[in-house]
């Protein structure tokens, strides 16, 4: 949509397939980016951008997302800790559409079972995985409700995945948190050419020439 207002403005954009950027953009890299997790200070410079996390320790984030529909759970091992790499491996994915909060509390019956049905889910992909857990990250709208939480804290638990392991990250508000690290992409994204970069003369220049340059109020 953006590319196609673009072409009847006659623009052009330099936003275009690369190596240097990764193919797709998924749930766990938005919500690992918008905790603030592997965001370079550079980002205008790619290469720059690359090299701050070329010795960084390689996380394994366990991305947990719940609403009133669905549980989706996913396991991202990065070979930095860099966010949005341009090189990624497979993720591990769960989805259960009958674990939705909807239906969890909207059945009379037995409650115990859809919980420990829930617990057991949530320990799937940590068991799995091949790596330890370093990072548990929330999102949706119904990831902070109270029962839910002591279920994953129950299970993690379970899995000696604790406070000294990984802890579960709660600090700023889960419910569009994957649209906000999905979005913090398309502007850096849009900023910078996919595989080039501006040097720091062009910047200083163009304040420059800001600075001489003649206000309307010198103009009358």
């Amino acid at each position: 949509m953006v590319n196609a207002a673009l072409r009847v403005l006659g623009l052009r954009t330099w936003l275009r397939d690369s190596v240097y950027y990764p193919s797709r953009l998924v749930e766990g890299d938005a919500v690992y980016a918008a905790n603030g997790y592997g965001l370079c200070i550079n980002y205008l410079d790619r290469f720059q951008c690359a090299d701050e996390f070329a010795n960084s320790p390689a996380p394994t984030v366990f991305v947990v997302s719940y609403n009133h529909n669905l549980l989706y759970n996913s396991i991202m091992d990065y070979t930095t800790s860099e966010a949005f790499p341009y090189v990624s491996s497979p993720e591990a994915q769960l989805v259960d559409y009958e674990l939705g909060l909807d239906n969890l509390l909207g059945n009379d019956q037995d409650q115990t079972v859809f919980w420990d049905r829930l617990r057991s889910q949530l320990q799937i992909l940590p068991r799995e995985s091949e790596y330890t857990i370093t990072h548990i990250l929330l999102a949706g709208e119904s990831v902070t409700h109270p029962r839910f939480l002591a279920s994953l804290r129950e299970s993690m638990s379970e899995l000696s995945l604790g406070t000294t392991t990984a802890k579960i990250q709660l600090a700023i508000d889960p419910t569009f948190i994957a649209a906000r690290g999905a979005a913090l992409y398309a502007r850096r994204r849009q900023e910078v050419p996919s595989d080039c970069y501006e040097k720091l003369e062009c910047e200083e220049m163009r304040l420059r020439e800001r600075l001489h340059t003649s206000t309307l109020e010198e103009l009358r």
